[in-house]
């Protein structure tokens, strides 16, 4: 799973398991961008991640770092995106 699928099932989720058509609305896309978005073929925008997290009550700042981590190139950078997660969480 990816960020983008996994923020969307949580989405889902705090929509009481509401449909694609309602989720593109809820974040303003058209459906088929919905569709994109679950088979990985583009990921939510840092803007969409933020509407989805205030939508769904989530923390923007966590799933905003999970995006970092899961974009980034190198195992360096991953640790340092890594290390950020760590002291966030403490």
């Amino acid at each position: 799973m990816s960020v983008t699928t996994d923020l969307l099932a949580a989405l889902k989720a705090s929509q009481g398991g509401c449909s694609d058509y309602r989720l593109a609305k809820l974040l303003g896309v058209a459906q088929p961008t919905i569709h994109k978005y679950q088979n990985n073929q583009c990921p939510l925008s840092p803007e969409k991640i933020i509407l989805a997290c205030e939508i769904a009550g989530l923390s923007a700042v966590d799933w905003l770092l999970r995006l970092q981590l899961e974009r980034a190139r190198c195992d360096a950078e991953k640790e340092v995106w890594r290390s950020v997660q760590s002291r966030m969480a403490a």
